[in-house]
């Protein structure tokens, strides 16, 4: 009894030592347990995922860091203390990785709840290593000096957390690997974030060399040898070198002559070099190069400015590629202080203006990064959208008003505080930053928002504050666009969609739908639909619906799919989702041979009019349906089947609504630019809306096909319908480029093409 009783004590003495002031342990418990418990409580950490692993692992190098320092501080050095100091670094290590994760579990009693395997995985390779850095850092500044050990470790962090910012800063990339947090997928929010083989591998590489670390300086420290503890130093400076340098080659970061190899050919203009790959043909890349020098010629009178150098533009051959060696699919992006810009060729005609506009703002923007200051993403983003004012083919101040006017106000005072701006569903958040920025520089001329870009003092540049700006911007924006009571569903459709920040398990859902559409793109479709249906349980994202819908119809079940989309428009209803849902559900009615009914809700659409494809769309369909019921063989056609019923039913009289589809049709089924223009030999008349647009996208295709006289011409046709105030300057500035290009065609035989 005594013996326990002697051993018992003895346990509870080691017990309360090891957390004891002297060890500082139960201070670091502690900031630990209520920094994750902050996390649990803000948008995206709050669940054991992504950016919940990344900031723990951030914390616990810091706190291992430390406490190594004062722990080697505090003993006696030596062989005797070999193994105790190995026991104690090991253990603390675990403690401080146990206690985040028990912590994460408390997000499993939330309402909805992420799966907890992709967590764990974020977990095992983003964190676990966390310690084993943290420690080797804090050994390594200790064997530097003792005495300014902590400045040491301080600044060892500092500059690991220094190299991403120059390979950003000097390569073409967003994304960057890095011993604090893993992998970064860059500036720009992607939530198609996992776990793959390449993040495992450096993370293992981390593991090894940080514990070698360890190793090598402990064993010179315990042996006293000055000789060993120099070896010590050089092996921790030479291999991160040699990565640094390396880290190309196996795909660690991208370099110019990376990019390059890959993007091999170019093409230099007046004022470009573009990169872009043999892969992409010669009328596009000068169709692409003609807009390139277009842009430049508007946003040099509207900037009244002069880029010092040739811009930068790489152009990817898909999205993949360009996440591969940039680092995000989705999103195009500038890098003005070099300048850069990067582009999807797929997507050139949408952001291509708004990129070029972020390099021009770069020659009046602050600091090394040439932006807006304090990197203020309204001013940002919000000078780039006021240089190209459409949006989807709306005039921006219309888009604007359209939000104002409705129930998606929100309030410019607060846009310009940095987060809410983040806050806001992406395309308001643009738009209103764009249209009130637009509304400054129309009335209070470029110069004055020149300065306010590098100096965000309203009072000092406008002679009035903010609120009283944003006053008069609301009076303006309600005399310039009269909204009808009728377009709330236009509304709907743009800002009916939630902010990054509100989204439940963005991560996990981003990758499993891209994984099931992958399965259903390669006809796995049993697979893809068991995917599908798991989403939907987790997930409020309306992509399951449409998914498991497709998967469905692939499987003859049809009745199946309208079932699902009719709940699934019923769940989203009153959001933008609604309507494209409510679409491909029609679609399907008209396959399964209810006419009736899909007739019907096309026309309820076209009487919505929520955007403008939809109400193409829409109008096309009944335009089939009323004339001999052909719906049904153009909606299971192949492209060529569907571009020959559109043929015909462009006989004997134009259908204006078969024109946009007509264009689109003829370029995925290669017809012959020739044979196409055959469709258009009858005189051309524009007494509506849908002649307009018909003609407006027909001038856009004519472009492609570098038939800038044509296109000139179709450009110049739309413009006779002015009944659409939303449209006329989208109208105006189409009818602009074209006279401009068919005036500067000849500019392509100065271009030079080479090999890189």
């Amino acid at each position: 009894m005594q013996a326990l009783k002697e051993w018992r004590g003895k346990s509870i003495s080691i017990f309360k030592r090891f957390f004891s002031a002297y060890n500082y342990l139960s201070v670091y418990l502690l900031v630990l347990i209520i920094y994750n418990v902050i996390l649990l409580n803000l948008p995206l950490t709050n669940y054991l995922g992504y950016e919940f692993s990344i900031f723990n692992s951030i914390i616990i190098i810091f706190l291992t860091g430390f406490y190594s320092i004062f722990y080697l501080k505090k003993i006696i050095i030596g062989e005797e203390a070999k193994n105790k100091i190995y026991k104690t670094l090991a253990c603390i290590s675990f403690i401080l990785l146990l206690i985040p994760f028990l912590i994460s579990f408390f997000s499993l009693f939330k309402v909805i709840t992420c799966p907890i395997k992709d967590g764990i995985l974020f977990y095992t390779f983003l964190t676990i290593p966390a310690p084993i850095i943290g420690i080797a850092l804090g050994i390594l500044s200790f064997s530097f000096s003792k005495r300014f050990s902590l400045i040491l470790f301080i600044l060892s962090i500092f500059i690991i957390a220094l190299i991403p910012v120059f390979e950003i800063y000097f390569n073409p990339q967003v994304y960057f690997y890095n011993p604090i947090v893993g992998f970064f997928p860059g500036t720009i929010y992607d939530e198609g974030i996992e776990v793959d083989l390449k993040l495992m591998i450096y993370r293992i590489l981390d593991l090894l060399f940080f514990t070698s670390i360890i190793f090598l300086v402990l064993r010179a420290l315990l042996s006293a040898s000055r000789y060993s503890l120099k070896i010590a130093w050089m092996y921790s400076i030479i291999v991160p070198l040699a990565f640094i340098i390396l880290s190309s080659d196996f795909g660690y970061s991208t370099t110019p002559s990376r990019i390059k190899s890959e993007l091999d050919k170019t093409i230099s203009s007046e004022h470009y070099e573009i990169h872009y790959s043999s892969a992409i043909n010669d009328t596009l890349i000068n169709v692409i190069t003609l807009h390139h020098e277009f842009y430049y010629s508007e946003l040099e009178r509207f900037f009244n400015i002069k880029p010092k150098k040739k811009i930068i533009s790489l152009i990817f051959n898909n999205r993949e590629q360009k996440k591969r060696l940039f680092g995000t699919a989705n999103a195009d992006v500038a890098k003005p202080w070099i300048p850069e810009i990067y582009i999807s060729v797929d997507n050139y005609d949408k952001t291509l203006k708004h990129e070029i506009a972020h390099c021009f703002a770069g020659e009046f923007g602050s600091q090394i990064f040439k932006v807006a200051d304090n990197f203020n993403p309204a001013l940002i983003e919000g000078a780039a959208m006021a240089a190209d004012p459409i949006y989807d083919e709306f005039d921006l101040d219309y888009m604007a008003a359209l939000a104002f006017n409705n129930e998606f106000k929100i309030d410019v005072n607060t846009l310009f505080q940095f987060f809410n701006f983040f806050k806001q569903p992406s395309a308001l958040g643009y738009i209103v930053a764009g249209s009130f920025i637009k509304y400054l520089i129309d009335n209070y001329g470029i110069d004055r928002f020149k300065n306010l870009y590098t100096d965000l003092d309203f009072q000092k540049y406008y002679g009035k504050e903010l609120p009283e700006l944003a006053y008069d911007y609301g009076i303006y924006l309600k005399n310039k666009m009269s909204i009808p009571s009728d377009v709330i569903n236009r509304a709907k459709y743009y800002y009916g969609r939630k902010s990054i920040f509100y989204k439940f398990c963005p991560r996990y859902v981003a990758k499993k739908i891209n994984e099931a559409w992958k399965l259903y793109n390669q006809k796995k479709i049993e697979d893809a639909k068991k995917i599908f249906e798991e989403l939907l349980s987790i997930s409020d994202n309306y992509s399951p619906f449409i998914g498991l819908a497709y998967c469905y119809e692939e499987m003859g079940e049809r009745q199946k799919a309208i079932d699902l989309l009719k709940v699934g428009s019923a769940k989203f209803e009153n959001t933008s989702y609604w309507y494209e849902m409510q679409f491909i559900r029609t679609d399907l009615l008209a396959k399964n041979l209810k006419i009736s009914e899909a007739d019907s809700i096309y026309k309820i659409l076209i009487k919505l009019n929520p955007n403008r494809t939809l109400y193409s769309l829409s109008k096309l369909r009944t335009d089939l349906i009323n004339t001999d019921s052909i719906v049904v063989k153009y909606l299971d056609g192949e492209n060529e089947e569907k571009y020959l019923i559109l043929k015909s039913l462009n006989e004997p009289n134009y259908n204006y609504n078969a024109f946009p589809y007509l264009s689109s049709l003829a370029r995925s089924a290669k017809i012959n630019y020739g044979e196409f223009l055959t469709n258009f030999s009858k005189p051309l008349a524009v007494n509506n809306y849908e002649a307009c647009f018909g003609l407006y996208k027909l001038s856009l295709f004519m472009c492609e096909k570098m038939d800038f006289d044509r296109a000139r011409k179709m450009a110049a046709l739309s413009l006779r319908y002015t009944g659409d105030i939303s449209f006329n300057s989208v109208l105006q500035s189409n009818f602009e480029k074209m006279a401009w290009f068919y005036k500067n065609k000849e500019m392509i035989s100065n271009f030079f093409v080479s090999k890189n």
